[in-house]
């Protein structure tokens, strides 16, 4: 049986922990292939329109969260954010399928305009099974060792293989499971998401790379689930989506404030980055207008706090110790 996050419960363990506040959120993280490293929370805020902004990056890397910024901001916005205090140890530049020479000549641009080094790249496309997508993924690698590389989206242990094999050192799992991702339903792809975790984190293991849950977290208890099924890192984005930061449009509907959100494989992101969409194409995304959630500041104190309460159930003073180690039961 193939679980999703809602199928699955994590039982309370008898605790010697009295109190949230002792518990400690920051992870060190080891990467094997770049031999890099970083501590923080290890949470991402996804690179999805009106989420992976600049003014979202300012906010969570108060909290040492990292954030995916969107793909479609140019070298000198970049070199702007970083110098108004965008902190590239807590920020990922974001690419897709391109040129590697392009890819290459954008970072280092930045980086001499900046005088500062790129700790992250996120490469982001929807079917991260592409053998050119390895190849472009394997030439990055060649020319930049010191990278931390991310690169998805898989949810099968070949995909895993495939994707570390070519370079990288942090692998996105999940196709399908996104709030606002239709993909399978138009294509009949996916894999349950709790399940394509905790299999591919297996793989991961053997490998020696980390993974990132990116789709289907509808709450901090869901974050948990993906760290017990063994992820290394959770990316959100519904839960970050409609905050003042985000910088999406606003609509009055039901004289209550609102705000535009849609998939990135969604008609209106093809309408609103390549003109319209492809006729070839067919949007594998919707689009939702979601009641304005204010300062994100605000939820991510919840979703903080949410995961020190797990913590404090399961007996662990440190957010490592939600792994694959604890228990869980289906409710399916």
């Amino acid at each position: 049986m193939k679980l999703n996050y809602k199928d699955v419960l994590i039982p309370p363990k008898i605790t010697n922990i009295d109190s949230r506040s002792k518990i400690v959120l920051e992870s060190k993280k080891q990467f094997k292939i770049s031999r890099n490293n970083w501590e923080g929370i290890p949470v991402i805020a996804s690179n999805m329109d009106y989420v992976g902004t600049f003014e979202t990056s300012i906010e969570l890397q108060k909290n040492k969260i990292l954030t995916a910024i969107s793909k479609y901001y140019s070298d000198s916005e970049w070199v702007q954010a970083i110098v108004s205090g965008v902190d590239i140890n807590y920020s990922f530049i974001t690419f897709g399928l391109e040129d590697p020479s392009k890819i290459l000549d954008k970072i280092h641009s930045i980086e001499d305009l900046t005088n500062q080094t790129f700790k992250f790249v996120m490469f982001d496309i929807a079917n991260g099974y592409i053998i050119k997508y390895h190849n472009m993924i394997n030439e990055i690698r060649k020319q930049r060792k010191d990278l931390i590389l991310a690169a998805g989206n898989v949810v099968t242990k070949e995909g895993v293989k495939a994707i570390s094999e070519a370079g990288a050192d942090l692998v996105k799992i999940g196709i399908g499971s996104g709030s606002v991702c239709d993909t399978s339903t138009v294509t009949g792809i996916g894999y349950p998401q709790f399940s394509a975790v905790e299999e591919c984190s297996n793989e991961a293991v053997n490998l020696g790379v980390k993974i990132i849950a990116d789709g289907g977290i509808r709450s901090s208890g869901d974050i948990v689930k993906s760290f017990v099924a063994g992820a290394d890192f959770v990316m959100l984005g519904s839960l970050l989506a409609g905050h003042e930061q985000g910088g999406s449009p606003i609509k009055e509907i039901n004289e209550k404030k609102h705000r535009l959100y849609y998939g990135m494989s969604s008609e209106q992101a093809m309408s609103n980055h390549e003109g319209k969409k492809k006729s070839y194409r067919a949007s594998e995304g919707s689009v939702k207008w979601i009641e304005d959630k204010g300062d994100i500041n605000r939820t991510i104190e919840e979703i903080l706090g949410g995961l020190r309460s797990a913590c404090t159930y399961l007996d662990v003073s440190n957010i490592d110790g939600i792994n694959k180690g604890i228990d869980y039961i289906t409710v399916k």
